[in-house]
């Protein structure tokens, strides 16, 4: 048995939504991985293509919604192979109590987006210290 694992190659998922998009082209659910650290939750999407100004996280309703542009490629570009498609990105986030919605931050670079979720003070794990009886 061999410890190389062969990497699994998986198809962006298109956004299927009923009614009109605002934006056209394709739309894409952002692969999303989320962890949790003492002090927060941190949300890390891949929106390749998308530029700061670009992204749009609203929070409203305990949902936080995430958006991102991307622009299409310059027609002057004629692609001789693509292994992707390029689209926009929405997907939303339901928001637990233990989130401080007052200091979420967020920074994307080279199409990796990190939202940083502080946890509220009442959720941030403590020592009780245990003292003995004189």
């Amino acid at each position: 048995m061999s410890d190389k694992q062969e990497l699994q190659v998986r198809e962006k998922k298109e956004l299927t939504r009923e009614g009109e998009p605002t934006r056209e082209g394709p739309h894409f659910t952002p692969d999303v991985d989320i962890f949790e650290q003492d002090a927060a939750l941190v949300l890390v999407a891949d929106v390749p293509g998308a530029t700061p100004d670009g992204i749009t996280l609203d929070l409203q309703d305990d949902v936080l919604n995430l958006t991102a542009t991307v622009r299409p490629v310059e027609p002057r570009w004629k692609p001789v192979y693509t292994e992707y498609e390029v689209g926009h990105y929405t997907r939303l986030f339901r928001l637990g109590q233990i989130v401080d919605r007052a200091k979420i931050s967020a920074q994307v670079k080279e199409g990796i987006l990190t939202v940083t979720l502080p946890k509220v003070e009442k959720a941030l794990p403590r020592k009780i210290d245990v003292k003995t009886e004189d």
